[in-house]
């Protein structure tokens, strides 16, 4: 059967990978520390649960309004009244089940073959996903190049041409931990004035969970951007309900019924007694977000500073959500071999930079979505391999990064060999007679395609035939080099003798 180019497109997100291999190892005996998912290891709270409950009791079974139920609507916009003191208009809230269908149904909106999307990397992987999922083109911004993984807005608004679409922006970030505060988020919204044929998606997933005591920048703040606005929310990640599946966005008006229509044909609805969930937790108290971010910013430090003691390896402070992104290549290892490592030498689950695009592979991802004692365990865990090998690199740094670059390039599994993986889908998206020049879409997320990756380019663009004539043009070179060399040797001969 033929399946759709498309599906060849689509990523995936490495953290669940990541957590059944160590299930997988758990399994056969080996004890693991899990510091991979980003969910918060607390219950939700009784009050919460008690609402959904009830909700079940009363009868709430049956399918509900594919937006959402009007109260959980309304429940949204009080809340937003209370943080920010802004009105909104309930009808502008749709209920979705958990945050990524607001990225998918955003990026669908504007996403199609020449258009271009600007996201930050690196970033949750999912938004890179749809992206080449739509066939628009990628563009990203670096927050690599910032010691504290913070995006600049200078750069962001720099990348911005007459074909983009949609900027995406992610505040804290996952998976940096990093938070950009109000006065670059201003300057950001002020400049954005300039170029009114841009959406922005403000993803505030993490609005709840901001280190210092520091005010939430929310783009609810600027009501001039509010019609090109979309903003990603919801209960997953302040509450612990990371698995009832619920969320909610704000989208500009003329977006909504076309938005409606996307999540009539994929989800119909969220759950009733889900939604009657969420209104409890927006009106209900805040105790449980408040020791919820006690104990996150007691394990922010132990990690932090963990991790900066560790041979090798930099880690720079988060500012908001419950991750730390250190750099470990000082180790000897890149990110995928440290994660490896951590998971099969030290018992440690955690997520390779990789897992969030291509300007992280000397990263890798912890959550301290777990207790001070799991934490300072794996921290303990961990000094064993990465002391042992930052030795090694002290001896000989410059062979063993070679030898670890050239393994992770031909054998590294996946998540670890991305140049590999993104051309062989190059060669699979191109097919016979390829997609035509510049409409190539995976060879753009490859590094350096126009020169180390220039096959996989040319495969994507002008197919498996464009392939075999350069195949067959290089085969007539040899041969007419060979025979020019023979008939040379051949003269030789005749005019020794």
């Amino acid at each position: 059967m033929e399946l759709a180019k498309s599906l060849n497109r689509l990523g995936t997100e490495s953290a669940f990978s990541v957590l059944a291999e160590a299930k997988k190892l758990e399994a056969q005996g080996k004890e693991m520390i899990h510091l991979g998912l980003g969910q918060p290891d607390f219950m939700t709270p009784k009050h919460i649960m008690d609402a959904a409950k009830k909700a079940i009791d009363d009868g709430h079974h049956g399918y509900v309004m594919s937006n959402g139920i009007p109260e959980c609507r309304q429940a949204v916009t009080r809340w937003i009244k209370r943080r920010y003191n802004v009105d909104i208009d309930f009808n502008r809230i749709l209920i979705m089940p958990g945050g990524k269908p607001t990225m998918s149904y955003a990026i669908q909106c504007f996403g199609e073959p020449g258009a271009e999307i600007i996201h930050p990397t690196p970033a949750f992987p999912i938004y890179e996903s749809m992206i080449n999922y739509t066939g628009s083109t990628s563009v990203p911004y670096d927050l690599t190049e910032d010691k504290d993984l913070k995006f600049n807005p200078d750069k962001i608004l720099s990348l911005i041409t007459d074909k983009t679409r949609l900027l995406v922006l992610i505040n804290p970030n996952n998976p940096t931990g990093s938070f950009v505060e109000k006065k670059d988020i201003d300057f950001l919204a002020d400049g954005l004035k300039k170029y009114p044929h841009v959406t922005i998606l403000s993803d505030e997933i993490y609005s709840r969970q901001i280190f210092d005591n520091k005010e939430m920048p929310s783009f609810f703040h600027y009501p001039e951007l509010r019609e090109r606005l979309i903003v990603l929310e919801g209960w997953s990640k302040a509450y612990s309900m990371t698995g009832w599946r619920l969320g909610w966005s704000f989208w500009p008006q003329h977006l909504i019924e076309h938005v409606n229509k996307l999540l009539i044909n994929s989800v119909s609805c969220v759950n009733a007694a889900a939604q009657f969930a969420g209104i409890a937790a927006l009106d209900g108290p805040d105790d449980s977000i408040n020791a919820m971010m006690e104990k996150f910013t007691q394990r922010r430090e132990l990690i932090y500073k963990g991790l900066n003691d560790l041979p090798g390896v930099e880690c720079s402070l988060p500012g908001g959500a419950f991750y730390a992104f250190p750099k470990v290549i000082g180790t000897g290892m890149n990110g995928a071999e440290f994660a490896r490592k951590a998971m099969h030498e030290a018992g440690v689950a955690i997520v390779p930079g990789s897992a969030f695009g291509e300007t992280c592979q000397n990263y890798v991802r912890f959550s301290f979505a777990a207790s001070r004692d799991n934490i300072s365990q794996a921290l303990e865990n961990i000094k064993k391999i990465s002391g042992h090998k930052y030795i090694a690199r002290m001896q000989g740094a410059a062979s063993l990064a070679l030898e670890v670059m050239i393994n992770n390039f031909l054998f590294g599994n996946v998540g670890d060999n991305y140049q590999i993986n993104k051309s062989l889908e190059s060669f699979a998206n191109g097919g016979l007679f390829g997609q035509g020049l510049g409409n190539g879409n995976i060879s753009k997320s490859l590094p350096d395609a126009h020169s180390d990756f220039i096959f996989a380019l040319i495969g994507e663009e002008f197919g498996i035939l464009a392939i075999l004539i350069i195949i067959s043009l290089y085969l007539i070179i040899y041969l007419r080099i060979f025979f020019i060399y023979k008939l040379y040797e051949y003269s030789n001969r005749r005019r020794i003798f």
